[in-house]
């Protein structure tokens, strides 16, 4: 019964977590200058419904992952499936 009122705490929290437009910063992160420029990670906003964000939250917990990771994850399959459909290659830095 505890692990039940855990998860839903959890999930309370992860709503309630989100940021507002003011706390977001599209500033780049910082970078040691050991990575090549396409590894490269940089700080970016998109703006995707609540519904989406709370369920990339479950995700990413779920799956022992950070949002971030989940996101970036998320983006390059979709990048190889575009490129595998259309036959183009997108440019890179």
């Amino acid at each position: 019964m505890a692990k039940k009122f855990q998860n839903n705490d959890l999930i309370h929290n992860l709503v309630s977590s989100a940021p507002s437009p003011a706390q977001v910063q599209t500033t780049p992160a910082v970078t040691t200058g050991q990575t090549a420029a396409a590894d490269e990670k940089m700080r970016t906003s998109y703006i995707v419904s609540k519904q989406a964000n709370f369920k990339m939250k479950y995700i990413a917990l779920k799956q022992g992952k950070t949002i971030s990771e989940l996101v970036d994850e998320a983006l390059n399959n979709l990048i190889a499936e575009w490129e595998k459909q259309t036959g183009e290659s997108t440019p890179s830095l």
